[in-house]
């Protein structure tokens, strides 16, 4: 009976915890990120649900006395380390945002108050100097199909030494911050930088997920593990279900990388080509190379097609384009 209960209330916290989850998502599209934390992921009985859900995982694990010496223990406890770590990134850990322009010196950023949802200026433990950007638009078209920054930063009496180059969702590590670029506004030449800040955070969670994958592989080696039971048991319609999966993704590679060999113009050839200065559709002069990740990117949705870099990818297609007409890369 005690046994049940246990079993009902974990389930209803869990139930708890991602219908507000949903609920948050919704809030978040329709009022904005700042309403759907107030009301949700900063609120304290959202911290409370998750405190609840870790303290019901530690006491169904040291229940039974013959979990305590089972691998199962250290499969509860990663779930609680990995509750902890996001626990110190959200309440311990803060972000902010930074405007700044070319050639601009600036340690000052607004950070969000996550009681009161507001912003305060505070002050970054060293410089940000601005000292390029880079907009690439898709061909014919004022749409950018990237952003990318280079910055120097100075700590204390250190010069300017170091370079960095931030891209979209190629963030910079920085010590215990990161700084990811969000805009960049062409007509004032003023980049939007969002800083997080999380020390101690992002190594619990590591540490959790360590432990983690350690559990899982111990359970699957232990002959006795309700893992182990399970795959026994189903082990037949596993394998049926698998096998198709299995093999299709394994001839599709050998296909790929037999026609991917086809394909191939030679990395050197590559280089070259991308170094010569063409005009693009809406009359700019560019790099081979910049031309060619447009193009890439507006056909496949990425700069590489099976490893072959965009240069190589355009290469290929002037001098064989018969081996292109049956290849996928049209996005869809």
């Amino acid at each position: 009976m005690k046994k049940s209960v246990g079993k009902n209330i974990s389930a209803i916290v869990i139930i708890a915890i991602l219908f507000s989850m949903v609920i948050a998502t919704f809030i978040e599209k329709t009022y904005g990120q700042l309403i759907a934390a107030k009301y949700i992921y900063n609120a304290i009985w959202f911290d409370c649900l998750w405190v609840l859900l870790a303290i019901l995982i530690l006491i169904s694990s040291f229940k039974k006395e013959k979990l305590i010496k089972s691998s199962s223990l250290l499969l509860h406890i990663s779930c609680v380390v990995i509750i902890i770590g996001f626990g110190i990134t959200k309440n311990l850990g803060h972000s902010g945002f930074l405007q700044i322009q070319k050639n601009q010196i600036s340690n000052q950023y607004l950070q969000i108050d996550k009681k009161t949802n507001n912003t305060i200026e505070q002050n970054l433990p060293f410089e940000i100097v601005l000292n390029d950007y880079q907009i690439d638009y898709y061909p014919g078209s004022k749409q950018a199909s990237s952003y990318s920054v280079n910055i120097s930063l100075k700590q204390g009496r250190e010069a300017f030494a170091k370079t960095y180059l931030i891209e979209i969702n190629k963030p910079l590590k920085y010590k215990s911050y990161r700084i990811y670029l969000t805009n960049i506004d062409g007509e004032t030449a003023t980049v939007s930088l969002m800083v997080s800040y999380d020390k101690w955070g992002v190594v619990v969670l590591y540490f959790g997920f360590a432990l983690l994958v350690i559990s899982i592989i111990l359970l699957i080696l232990d002959k006795k593990s309700r893992l182990r039971v399970l795959l026994a048991k189903y082990k037949t319609s596993v394998f049926i279900v698998l096998l198709p999966v299995f093999l299709s993704g394994f001839t599709v590679d050998l296909r790929a990388e037999s026609n991917a060999d086809k394909l191939n113009v030679g990395e050197k050839n590559a280089v070259i080509f991308g170094k010569l200065w063409v005009q693009d559709g809406s009359s700019r002069i560019k790099p081979m190379n910049t031309l060619a990740n447009e193009l890439c990117l507006k056909l496949y949705g990425k700069k590489k097609y099976k490893k072959m870099r965009s240069e190589e990818v355009i290469l290929s297609m002037m001098s064989k384009p018969q081996l292109w007409v049956n290849e996928p890369i049209i996005k869809i």
